[in-house]
């Protein structure tokens, strides 16, 4: 389980309680792993500690972090390791579940819905300061999600795609294998003119000079078409379209969206 202190780069301390009694006892380790799975030891106790409850404790800063205690076994068969009463002081909060937004502050947890709806439901308004932008990491699809009743699904991906000779290796905004992107598996059973929708949140209203910029990839021999179309009060348009293969690496475009209201 993914942990989030109360606030960003505060300190926690982690208090807990070890037994380690025997001849031949191993070690205890205490590690922390980071979100780009870095480990790092925090805390580590090797041999017969004596038949009593001892208290140990580790200071951790990190934006997100997971503790694993490692238990290695000694040279015999003399030798017992136990643990209790782990705290984290001040409080941490376990991790939102998978698509879930974490406020900033107070790590409540919220619906994907309820980002960039232009309400406030976080405390610092955490869910709404970054509207409008979506790189596909830390908030997942940031609202944007899959329109029912179309003939296949948009995925989130990282690294290169299932077909060969297509897709990209590396997303845009980091430009590494690590980085996610949105793509469509155009391969079997795929047939053409199959459709599939990624739809934004309902935004309210846009200024007149609102633009929307998004960086596309399309490669393969056949492509087919990738187009922005926006639904308001007024009906709909498609504001940009691109049909076949484009050069090869991520493209960008800029969209003009103009003043709208209730639109996605």
């Amino acid at each position: 389980m993914w942990y989030n202190p109360i606030s960003r780069g505060m300190f926690t301390k982690f208090n807990f309680w070890y037994h380690m009694y025997g001849a031949t006892t191993g070690s205890l380790e205490l590690a922390m792993v980071d979100q780009n799975t870095n480990k790092t030891s925090l805390w580590k106790v090797s041999g017969n500690q004596g038949d009593q409850w001892l208290q140990g404790e580790v200071n951790i800063q990190a934006s997100a972090f997971k503790l694993q205690f490692i238990s290695t076994a000694g040279n015999g068969r003399l030798g017992d390791m136990a643990l209790d009463d782990f705290q984290f002081s001040p409080k941490v909060m376990p991790s939102c579940r998978h698509g879930e937004f974490t406020c900033e502050n107070n790590g409540k947890c919220i619906t994907p819905s309820s980002v960039c709806d232009f309400n406030n439901d976080c405390p610092l308004k955490s869910d709404e300061v970054r509207c409008g932008t979506c790189d596909f990491e830390r908030w997942v699809t940031c609202g944007w999600n899959q329109v029912d009743g179309d003939d296949f699904d948009w995925i989130r991906q990282r690294g290169d795609t299932a077909s060969y000779g297509t897709g990209p290796g590396v997303d845009a905004t980091t430009g590494t294998d690590s980085g996610h992107y949105m793509y469509v598996e155009a391969s079997y059973p795929r047939v053409k003119g199959d459709v599939t929708k990624l739809r934004s949140p309902t935004f309210p209203m846009s200024g007149y000079g609102c633009q929307l910029q998004i960086a596309y990839h399309m490669r393969g021999y056949h492509i087919g078409t990738l187009a922005v179309e926006v639904q308001a009060e007024g009906g709909s348009e498609v504001m940009f379209s691109r049909t076949g293969e484009q050069p090869d690496g991520w493209q960008r475009a800029n969209i003009t969206l103009g003043g709208l209201s209730n639109f996605n």
